[in-house]
């Protein structure tokens, strides 16, 4: 099956760590990336749609799977750290999210921070890798990424969707990679302010909510995106360059 880039994300997964390195269209890249840069002081932290990952890795067996949900019709799921084990069910969704729970099938168990390799807030990506039948869409109506100190309290860092995302699987297809979500600005500046991707036990922990299922399974995982050195040069070199043409504005204005 064809992938179709939802935007302007194409990744592969690296054999020697847990890390995807990120190749895209420096054209589109860039707007998004000096966009985020000014967009700190944001109110409103949510998780964003990036778009579909190309590349394998984040179904069953894969990488930092975090939760996977299987029913049809809806998909409730939750997964917590009680300081001991990984909790599942009702009682592991977050006070108030309205998240019932219950759906979980293989795989589902928090990740520490020391298993993700995630030391920098801006390149932690859930990946969704959604699997219906005959490749039919599906809403993610509620997502819910919460950190758990190592003896299973709630760090006070969490983040969600800001609105349902209707999503058609057939674009990336059956085995690829996945729909990624990033933190957005306000998330990555309060979460690396936090310090707790400094700490090696502390744990991932995450609630979803499906509908429009039929019966697949749908896995979360944990992927650390870096950008290529390529793409981190010509991003630099672009705000350089906007500086010395500021500089070149004021000068000629004082001429």
């Amino acid at each position: 099956m064809n992938s179709k880039p939802l935007l302007w994300m194409v990744a592969r997964p690296t054999e020697k760590s847990n890390t995807v390195r990120l190749f895209s269209q420096v054209r589109c890249i860039v707007p998004l990336i000096i966009a985020a840069a000014f967009s700190v002081g944001s109110a409103q932290a949510s998780l964003v749609l990036t778009g579909a990952l190309s590349g394998s890795g984040a179904g069953i067996g894969g990488t930092n799977i975090i939760l996977n949900v299987h029913a049809n019709g809806t998909e409730d799921g939750c997964v917590a750290w009680n300081g001991t084990t990984s909790v599942i069910g009702p009682a592991a969704c977050p006070v108030g999210s309205g998240i019932p729970g219950g759906d979980e099938a293989t795989g589902t168990q928090t990740r520490t921070i020391l298993e993700t390799g995630i030391r920098q807030a801006e390149y932690l990506f859930l990946v969704m890798n959604p699997a219906e039948s005959g490749g039919g869409s599906i809403q993610l109506d509620q997502m819910i990424l919460t950190i758990y100190n190592a003896n299973g309290t709630l760090s006070g860092f969490s983040t969600s969707l800001a609105a349902p995302v209707f999503i058609n699987p057939s674009d990336p297809g059956g085995g690829s990679l996945g729909f990624g979500f990033k933190l957005d600005a306000a998330d990555v500046a309060t979460l690396n302010a936090s310090g707790l991707l400094n700490c090696d036990a502390c744990r991932f922990g995450l609630a979803s909510s499906l509908s429009l299922t039929s019966g697949g399974q749908e896995v979360f995982s944990i992927v650390q995106i870096v950008p290529e050195p390529f793409t981190i040069l010509t991003v630099a070199g672009g705000l350089a360059g906007l500086g010395l043409l500021r500089r070149y504005r004021r000068t000629k204005a004082k001429g």
